[in-house]
Parts: C-alpha cells; structure tokens; sequence
C-alpha cells in the first residue's frame, strides 16, 4: 500500500508518512498528540468522523486521543 501526499508516494509507517501528518496538523497539540501516539504503535492513521468509521484489521482496535483535533489509528490489541 502506498499513499499519494502532494502528488509523491509515501509508504505508510515510514517517518515521511508520519510527517505528512503532522503537516495538516497545522501546530495543533491534541493533533500533534495524536500523530505522535500512533507513530509510537507503528499504526496506520485514519482520516475518519468517529471510531466507528474506522474498520481496523483483526487483532487491532481503533483509538484516539479524547480532543477534537485527534486523528485516529488502529492499535495492536492483546486482548484475546
């Protein structure tokens, strides 16, 4: 899978993929947060309203920091 960013392909969970984030996040912190916290699970970052849009792969959960400007990810979920 490779994501389109500015016309340039970015392969996601590298630091670029993660930057290309941090840029749209335009200094906000809960969003900043956010792509910090994501990058810490290696996860990939959803652009989505709510968590219930996001369709996160088996033995995975949705997550996101409790602001308006977070995005989403999905994390390794151990519970089993």
């Amino acid at each position: 899978m490779v994501f389109l960013v500015n016309n340039q392909k970015i392969e996601p969970k590298t630091k670029a993929y993660y930057e290309s984030f941090r840029k749209k996040c335009e200094g906000s912190s809960c969003c900043l947060s956010s792509v910090d916290n994501a990058e810490q699970t290696n996860s990939l970052i959803y652009e989505k309203d709510s968590l219930s849009d996001v369709d996160c792969p088996d033995e995975f959960a949705p997550d996101m920091n409790k602001c308006v400007d977070s995005y989403m990810w999905c994390f390794p979920n151990n519970k089993k």
